[in-house]
């Protein structure tokens, strides 16, 4: 569950931008924010490892490994 601060932040932004940091196909290359994400999937020991994600931002990659089985805790400067 999101916290305060991050539901505020989301509040901040229009409604596009609250859309794209949401959206994983609004980057750049979709295909290789995929690759990576998979050739990370390789490296990682098995769910349900507790992963850090630094500088998540909106917890898009933190959410595509929650829904792995990972306990993610995912941490931002918002």
């Amino acid at each position: 569950m999101s916290k305060d601060g991050e539901r505020a932040y989301l509040r901040k932004l229009s409604k596009k931008e609250r859309e794209a940091s949401f959206d994983l196909y609004a980057s750049a290359n979709p295909g290789v924010f995929f690759a990576e994400l998979g050739a990370l999937l390789t490296l990682l020991p098995p769910p349900p490892a507790r992963l850090l994600d630094l500088g998540c931002g909106a917890g898009v990659t933190s959410s595509f490994f929650a829904k792995r089985g990972y306990c993610v805790v995912g941490q931002d400067i918002c």
